[in-house]
C-alpha cells in the first residue's frame, strides 16, 4: 500500500468532525461486502480506551452520514480490559478497576452484553455497521457473515484456515466466533437498532493477532476474582494468528494485519502473500 493510498483510510476523530474524512476520491475507499458497497474506514487514531469503545456507538447512531448507509471500520485499541454495562454495577467492580490499573490496563464499559474481552495492540478489531435494504428482513447468521467472511477468507490466504463455530469453555463464548484448531481466534458481538426508517446492525469482531494467548485468560480471571464472581473460563482454548504464521510472516501488532486486510478487502492481496510485518506498514 502506497503513502498516498494509506493516508486516504486515515480518517480524523468523530469528535472533531461529524464525518469521517474518506478522502479525494470516495471509490477509494469503497469495498464490497455481501456485493454491496461499504465505506473502508481503516481507523489508526490512538483514542483513549473508552472513547475507542464508544465510536461504534457513534458509528450506529450516524450510519446515515456514510455513502450507502454502510461502513467497515478496522481498529485497535490500548491495553483495557472491556466490560458490559452490567460488569461495572457489581460491588467489586471499583476495586477490580484499582487491580488491573496497577497491571497496565483500563477500563471500558460496552453497550452489549456478554462477558469481558481483552483489548491490546495486538488485537485487531472489526466493526461492520450498516443499514438493512428495505427489501431484506434481519438474519442473524447473514448479519454475522458479512462480517466473518472476508476474514476467515484472508486469514486462509495467510495459512491460517479457519471457520465460524463456538468454542465451549472460552470467554465470551459464541455461535458465531472464529475457531481455528479447535482453539478461540476471534470473539463476536451484534447489536440492532430500530429507527423510523427500519433497522441498522452493528456486528464487531476481535481478532488475536499477536497476543499471547494465556494474557487475556489471566487478565479476564483477576478481574472476577476481584469482583468475587465465580467465571468458568478454561484454560488453553485460546490462540493467535501469529500462532500459525512462521516467524518471518508473523505480526509485531494489529497494525500490520489491518493493512493486510484492507489489501485484501481492495483485491491486492495474492494468495501466498507474505504477511505485512509492521515495520514494513509503516514504510
Amino acid at each position: 500500500m502506497t503513502p498516498s493510498t494509506r493516508e486516504k483510510l486515515l480518517v480524523k476523530s468523530p469528535e472533531a468532525t461529524p464525518l469521517p474524512a474518506l478522502g479525494e476520491d470516495p471509490a477509494a475507499n469503497v469495498v464490497l461486502l455481501d456485493k454491496r458497497p461499504f465505506a473502508l474506514w481503516y481507523d489508526a487514531l490512538c483514542r483513549p480506551p473508552q472513547a475507542q469503545v464508544d465510536t461504534d456507538n457513534w458509528l450506529i447512531d450516524n450510519i446515515d452520514r456514510f455513502p450507502q448507509s454502510a461502513v467497515l471500520r478496522i481498529w485497535s485499541n490500548s491495553p483495557c480490559l472491556v466490560v458490559s454495562r452490567r460488569d461495572s454495577t457489581w460491588p467489586g467492580f471499583s476495586a477490580a478497576t484499582h487491580t488491573l490499573a496497577k497491571a497496565g490496563f483500563a477500563m471500558a464499559t460496552r453497550r452489549s452484553g456478554g462477558t469481558a474481552v481483552l483489548h491490546t495492540p495486538g488485537v485487531l478489531n472489526f466493526t461492520v455497521c450498516h443499514r438493512l435494504p428495505d427489501h431484506r428482513a434481519f438474519s442473524v447468521a447473514e448479519s454475522y457473515a458479512v462480517m466473518n467472511d472476508p476474514v476467515i477468507a484472508c486469514l486462509d490466504r495467510l495459512g491460517v484456515p479457519s471457520h465460524v463455530g463456538e468454542v465451549a469453555g472460552s470467554y465470551c463464548a459464541g455461535r458465531y466466533d472464529i475457531v481455528t484448531d479447535g482453539k478461540k481466534l476471534a470473539g463476536t458481538a451484534q447489536r440492532v437498532k430500530h429507527d423510523a426508517r427500519g433497522a441498522i446492525v452493528l456486528s464487531h469482531l476481535s481478532l488475536n493477532v499477536s497476543n499471547s494467548p494465556g494474557e487475556a485468560h489471566e487478565v479476564i480471571e483477576k478481574f472476577y476474582r476481584t469482583c468475587q464472581r465465580h467465571m468458568d473460563i478454561g484454560k488453553g482454548l485460546i490462540t493467535s494468528v501469529n500462532s500459525f504464521l512462521p516467524p518471518e510472516n508473523q505480526f509485531a501488532s494489529a497494525r500490520g494485519l489491518a493493512i493486510t486486510l484492507c489489501h485484501y478487502l481492495e483485491g491486492r492481496l495474492e494468495h501466498g502473500n507474505k504477511a505485512v510485518t509492521a515495520d514494513a506498514a509503516s514504510s
